[in-house]
């Protein structure tokens, strides 16, 4: 590698300092920032299965003969109504006892058999629902209301949850040859703001046939919530314009570089490859979990043979993606910026024994620092503003998958190419060529790129697109200084580490069955700038 300067040790001290600089205000401010709401995992998903097989054994019924299929699940609509109208603090005392939010999800079933069963576990290991499954002509009674409201109680007080309830609905289910009972009770005496914890029990063939506890939230919030997530949904409809917009100029670009022949296809096959490979890997180390929604009435093989042929075609698409987007953006950024090494010249073994290579790899993870600490300040005086943002579990199936840290790799893939090929390689040369200034080219794809993200229902619905978009006008400033490599460090590794989060916060790689231990885990709030 070539010989480091002064200028050179003063620019690798300046990094260093902003990476603990950047790790210390992380560190400190956190969980003021994004205060997280506690998992208790008591059991495992493989706890969880032997906890519900049991259950069903009791209930005269043997799983075993049956296939399989599970995934964690988030009672997504209640938990943000806690955290929303209670505050995090608040509706952390609930979450997990009072509100079960957070529940593993198992069914057993058989091809080609309507009957299966299915099973709610909560990570504390209690029952939070279930239900046996079967053929709405299945014979069976037709008990009267008296018949079957004795039933229900008798299943409740068997479960300890007889006490204290409010009937909420009796309503009959008439099926061609019986009749079904649906009940809803709900608890007296305990009130979540407006919020309330409720039991259903359907009773059908003379037994208890499902159960499900779950929070009910107050009608009138719904429709608030929906017609306040409808702005959420409106900004982000002007970003995606925005965003197709540039998807077509990039195309326009792309046809007139081909023509001059100024297209490194190399480079754009390794891009492509390397995508396609990342996103089969992460589908195929998923599809067991697409199990759980596999229709019986289909073949098992069939059901098989199509997801896996989905999974190529999903993979061939993703690699084509990436290969577009490199293909559009790096030639026009190698010819609006000759002075920065090219994304050819780079990753090649002479690119890699660069000082600008060792210079833009340091700064990535700078900046890497930065986002970080830049996240937090900016989130704990939003909230001191009125600012609101829901907690989140994000790629919670890692947990239940064999090799999790292949969606950690394509999550931070997939988006640092995407994301920086068309919004800073692409938009900044494209308005930097065409003469736009260099204060419109930063900051014009730096608010598309934010908006684009505010979908998210984070209130008041502009504040995720200014965090992002403010980001994105340091990281063009970046670009202008610096190049294309610390922007690709920057947005891979805060993406990877994002999506690892839950993993590294659970102390193992996968989850596994001979965990015996009782673990914690957080909800870690998605904050990543994808």
């Amino acid at each position: 590698m070539e010989q480091l300067d002064r200028k050179d040790r003063r620019f690798i001290a300046a990094c260093l300092v902003t990476i603990l600089a950047g790790a210390a205000v992380t560190w400190a401010l956190f969980y003021r920032a994004f205060p997280e709401a506690s998992i208790e995992f008591r059991v495992n998903r493989t706890q969880a299965r032997a906890e519900a097989e049991r259950f069903l054994t009791s209930r005269g019924l043997d799983p075993t003969k049956r296939r399989f299929a599970g995934r964690f699940e988030i009672e997504e609509e209640p938990k943000v109504y806690l955290e929303k109208e209670l505050g995090l603090a608040t509706a952390g005392r609930f979450y997990g006892r009072d509100a079960k939010v957070w529940r593993w999800a198992m069914r057993w079933f058989q091809s080609g058999v309507k009957d299966e069963e299915r099973v709610e576990i909560t990570p504390l290991g209690d029952l939070a629902s279930f239900e046996l499954v079967r053929r709405d002509e299945a014979a069976g009674p037709r008990p009267a209301l008296e018949e079957a409201r004795s039933l229900s109680q008798r299943f409740l007080s068997d479960r300890d949850l007889a006490a204290d309830l409010q009937p909420i609905e009796a309503t009959p289910i008439v099926r061609p040859n019986r009749t079904d009972w649906r009940f809803v009770d709900e608890r007296k005496t305990l009130r979540m703001g407006e919020a309330t914890v409720r039991f259903e029990t359907i009773v059908s063939g003379g037994q208890v046939s499902a159960f499900r506890e779950f929070v009910h939230v107050p009608e009138s919030w719904e429709r608030s919530y929906r017609a306040l997530r409808s702005k959420n949904e409106t900004a982000n409809i002007v970003g995606n314009f925005a965003l197709i917009l540039t998807f077509l100029a990039m195309l326009a670009v792309l046809i007139a570089k081909i023509v001059r022949k100024d297209v490194r296809w190399s480079l754009v096959g390794v891009f492509g490859l390397i995508a396609f490979l990342l996103s089969l890997l992460s589908i195929i180390n998923g599809l067991p979990l697409t199990l759980y929604d596999y229709d019986t009435a289909t073949p098992f093989s069939t059901f098989v043979t199509g997801r896996l042929i989905a999974s190529v075609l999903g993979a061939i698409g993703i690699g084509a993606g990436i290969a577009l987007v490199v293909a559009c953006s790096e030639p026009i950024f190698r010819e609006r910026f000759p002075r920065y090494l090219s994304l050819s010249g780079t990753f090649t073994r002479r690119g890699l024994r660069t000082k600008s290579f060792f210079r833009g790899a340091l700064l990535g993870y700078a900046l890497t620092a930065f986002f970080f600490a830049y996240q937090v300040v900016f989130y704990v005086v939003a909230a001191r503003l009125g600012a609101w943002a829901p907690s989140e579990v994000k790629y919670d199936n890692m947990l239940s998958t064999a090799f999790p840290w292949a969606t950690v790799l394509f999550v931070g893939f997939l988006p640092a190419v995407i994301e920086e090929g068309s919004s800073r390689l692409f938009s900044v040369s494209f308005l930097d060529k065409l003469g736009a200034g260099r204060f419109i080219a930063i900051v014009l794809p730096a608010f598309i790129w934010g908006f684009n993200h505010a979908a998210y229902p984070n209130q008041p619905f502009y504040i995720r697109g200014v965090e992002v978009g403010l980001a994105g006008c340091a990281m063009g400033w970046i670009l202008y200084r610096f190049g294309a490599l610390p922007l690709l460090v920057w947005h891979f590794t805060v993406d990877a580490i994002y999506t690892a989060l839950i993993l590294l916060r659970s102390g193992t790689p996968t989850t596994s069955s001979r965990a015996r231990s009782r673990r914690s885990f957080s909800c870690c709030r998605w904050v990543s700038p994808r």
